[in-house]
């Protein structure tokens, strides 16, 4: 890529790291709603999120703008996955991490997709219909045994993320020059509380839809369930409400990587 590219590149990405902490508030949001008031009828996850937002006076506005950051996110990661834009330690990124961002520039793309479906007042089910989906795979055996293999690979994903936490390794992705000793203390601090929370809410989803498997029953599909789920447990309200604060810290940190992210190596 060209000096200019990457300089546009760069930008993209600060917008979509802008983006993706304002997607984290949302959910932070709705995990201390649940904590507080859990009602099993209500929309829950960010999708449902994104359809309460759109009905807010004001909301499709602030909705639309939501869907270029996350359109933003979307295409950034999308440059990860196929260039060489970002170099984790000067060496290029290997495969597996390109297939990491792939899914994650997937999962942004589908979240920009229903914003824009929302915007355009085209809610519809799509709870019931990923549901449905999930229902249908869950019936052959090949499709329990792939649930399985993502559930264990949330799992996974999970304890990577929580050594990533205890050894800040977070920290290096940001540019030197713009951390003084004050603000790489609390960069380490917030993004650790921030890491671990998320890391819980990855794990409680890798363990349900791991459980689905087991049963064969599509009762797992997303961030809704997951909370549904952890209220319901022991000790449900506080761990919850603990695991909010964790996602409000990640949109913290989110915000620092939009603001001093050294993602542009030449």
């Amino acid at each position: 890529m060209t000096r200019d590219a990457r300089r546009w590149a760069g930008r993209i990405g600060r917008v979509g790291y802008a983006a993706r902490a304002v997607v984290y508030c949302l959910i932070a949001a709705i995990a201390l709603d649940a904590a507080r008031r859990f009602d099993p009828h209500e929309p829950r996850g960010i999708v449902g999120a994104l359809h309460k937002l759109a009905d807010r006076p004001g909301g499709r506005a602030l909705l639309g703008l939501l869907a270029v950051g996350l359109l933003a996110q979307a295409v950034w990661r999308g440059v990860q996955a196929l260039t060489d834009v970002e170099r984790p330690h000067g060496h290029p990124a290997r495969w597996w991490t390109r297939i990491g961002w792939s899914f994650i520039g997937i999962f942004y793309a589908s979240l920009f997709a229903r914003a824009v479906a929302f915007v355009c007042h085209h809610h519809g089910d799509g709870g019931a219909h990923k549901r449905s989906l999930v229902k249908r795979v869950l019936e052959h055996s090949t499709g329990r045994a792939l649930i399985f293999g993502i559930g264990v690979g949330l799992i996974v994903f999970c304890v990577v993320e929580l050594w990533r936490a205890w050894r800040a390794l977070f920290i290096d992705e940001l540019d030197d020059r713009a951390l003084t000793a004050g603000r790489r203390r609390a960069v380490s601090i917030i993004g650790r509380i921030g890491i671990v929370g998320r890391s819980f809410v990855f794990g409680a989803g890798g363990l349900l839809l791991v459980r689905s498997a087991w049963r064969a029953r599509a009762d797992t599909i997303g961030t809704g369930d997951v909370l549904r789920h952890l209220v319901a447990g022991p000790f449900g309200p506080p761990l919850v409400a603990a695991i909010a604060v964790g996602l409000f810290a990640y949109a913290a940190l989110m915000i620092f990587e939009a603001a001093w992210r050294r993602n542009v190596r030449v």
